[in-house]
């Protein structure tokens, strides 16, 4: 219901789009980027930062609910707020890394198939996923 609040999944895209690609084109310059690689990365990104950051704003809202200062003229405290990221991260926060491993770990064993093709699809969904998670791990809880 707050616009600010639906910015937060667009800024954590974009900042891990902006650092993810500009990292996948220095890994270019190291090994043979193939060029399904870039569409995957990007439609991996889209899909789990969206997912993430909604997994974040939604246990936000209800940790803000539960200390009852969710309403919608209710005037809410810095540390309603702190407390509400805090227990956020807690909860979502831990689901969202341990699903970002579990991704990571499946894609890094892409990587190491020596099939050209596999193996540059597993390194960028590595780089992206990684610094994905990152972003909204960091990001997210830090404009809320």
């Amino acid at each position: 219901r707050s616009g600010r609040l639906l910015l937060i999944p667009l800024a954590t895209l974009v900042t891990s789009a902006a650092v993810s690609f500009g990292l996948l084109y220095f890994l270019s310059l190291v090994v043979d980027v193939q060029v399904i690689t870039p569409p995957l990365c990007m439609s991996l990104l889209i899909a789990m930062s969206v997912d993430y950051s909604l997994f974040l704003l939604t246990r936000f809202r209800e940790e803000l609910l539960k200390l009852g200062v969710g309403g919608e003229d209710a005037a809410i405290s810095i540390e309603s707020v702190q407390e509400a990221i805090k227990s956020t991260m807690t909860t979502s926060g831990a689901t969202i890394l341990l699903s970002g491993f579990t991704l990571l770990t499946a894609f890094a064993f892409l990587a190491v198939i020596p099939v050209d093709l596999i193996g540059s699809l597993g390194q960028g969904a590595c780089l992206t996923l990684g610094l994905m998670v990152v972003v909204n791990l960091t990001l997210a809880p830090a404009l809320l």
